[in-house]
């Protein structure tokens, strides 16, 4: 469900970019033989701690084929981090494709790649802007008004 087969194979297809896994589950094993060195599997990690994990990282992927929502992505925003969503993600209503994020078809791995290796340090800065548009409590009160 959260196709990380499928992006750590993309990974391991490049190698000069870095990935970091946070978290367990059941195919972790499977997962961390099959993973190049440019990957890195971290333990799930407290909630007080996430600020630390996201400021360490440059953008977050959420390659789910299906999630109903996927709160990581607000907290990727809130902290500051562009971010690349899936489609099937309920969050992706949160993106603004190419201004604070991108959104993938999950069966596409070959356009994941291609969002990845366009994002330079020029593309990488305006990502960044569009994040700082992204605020929360605006998010927040646009959601409770519609049920006004």
């Amino acid at each position: 469900m959260k196709n990380l087969k499928t992006l750590i194979e993309l990974f391991n297809s490049l190698e000069e970019y870095f990935l970091t896994i946070v978290g367990d589950g059941e195919e972790k094993e499977s997962l961390v033989k099959m993973a190049k060195s440019n990957i890195i599997f971290k333990e799930p990690i407290e909630n007080k701690k996430l600020k630390d994990e996201f400021l360490d990282n440059d953008i977050f992927i959420l390659p789910s084929m299906i999630e109903p929502w996927g709160l990581v992505i607000e907290e990727a925003l809130y902290f500051g981090l562009p971010v690349i969503v899936s489609q099937s993600c309920g969050s992706v209503a949160l993106i603004k494709n190419g201004v604070n994020g991108y959104i993938f078809d999950p069966k596409d791995s070959k356009n994941l790649k291609d969002i990845i290796i366009n994002v330079d340090a020029k593309r990488y800065d305006e990502l960044l802007a569009g994040v700082k548009e992204f605020f929360i409590d605006d998010k927040d009160r646009n959601q409770i008004s519609s049920y006004i």
